[in-house]
């Protein structure tokens, strides 16, 4: 029987209350991946949005919790902060800078990473 190996890209941001990006925390960040169900580089996932803190969603995206902030899919290369438009396809880049989506608390968030084409869309339900 052929094992499957399922991808995960890790959600760092205040949606997990900043914990470092470490093997330490899995646990942690667990509930805030996106999965790559068809191997076909596109990693979706949809989360319940409550508690975050000003009810501002600020995040950027890493394929392995390996201590590094520096992330493979941030919203800008110098580290700059970039508001998002639920539905809006968004570039990404590798860096430090967040994705910003404002609004989000009590709705559910779904967020596709298109890795070939690197670009991620966050919509709101």
């Amino acid at each position: 029987a052929e094992i499957a190996v399922v991808k995960y890209v890790y959600i760092l941001g205040n949606n997990a209350g900043w914990a470092a990006p470490e093997a330490a925390n899995e646990e942690t960040y667990a509930n805030w991946r996106l999965v790559d169900d068809n191997e076909d580089g596109i990693y979706e996932g949809t989360f319940a949005m409550d508690g975050i803190e000003n009810d501002e969603l600020y995040c950027r995206f890493k394929s392995a919790l390996d201590g590094s902030w520096v992330a493979d899919w941030s919203s800008d290369a110098t580290g700059a902060n970039v508001d998002v438009v639920s539905g809006q396809s968004m570039p990404t880049y590798q860096g430090e800078g967040c994705f910003k989506l404002a609004g989000v608390n009590g709705h559910n968030l779904t967020i596709v990473l298109d890795t070939n084409n690197a670009n991620v869309t966050f919509t709101l339900d």
